[in-house]
């Protein structure tokens, strides 16, 4: 069941994405099946999936939603490198508060590895605990300083 979910999403999100960009991607990659509640609050059905796109050398990210017929580009953040070079990171929001606030946010980059989390209260204040890479190491928040340190 899971294999042709995932097999529908590649094959509309390939013909979405040609829609939407006016060129067929290069490559198609279903990241998962499951969707994050996030994007359902959002108004993205359950019958979805996450998909990356590979084409003219940049890399997309996204959901389809087979049942709706939609492709939703996630645009992405950039992050400092230790090198001085910037790279692009998708956000996620993999847990909601029941107010239906952000509470957990995982930065990916285009290798799917982890660059930093986001743990958030109900207001959307940044939470300890929350980290990133920056600069070639990890560096976590402290809210009572306002700070980001190693």
């Amino acid at each position: 069941m899971e294999w042709k979910k995932s097999e529908r999403g590649r094959k509309l999100g390939e013909d979405l994405f040609l829609s939407k960009f006016g060129v067929k991607p290069d490559k198609v990659k279903v990241l998962s099946t499951f969707t994050y509640k996030y994007d359902h609050l959002k108004g993205i059905s359950k019958n979805s999936v996450r998909i990356k796109f590979w084409s003219q050398e940049k890399v997309y990210k996204g959901v389809v939603d087979i049942e709706n017929k939609r492709l939703y580009i996630k645009e992405p953040v950039l992050l400092l490198m230790f090198t001085g070079d910037v790279i692009p990171v998708w956000k996620d929001v993999t847990a909601v508060h029941r107010n239906g606030m952000p509470k957990r946010v995982v930065f990916n980059d285009a290798d799917e590895r982890p660059r930093g989390m986001d743990y958030l209260d109900e207001e959307g204040t940044l939470k300890k605990g929350s980290w990133r890479r920056y600069k070639g190491r990890e560096v976590y928040w402290f809210p009572e300083k306002q700070v980001w340190e190693p």
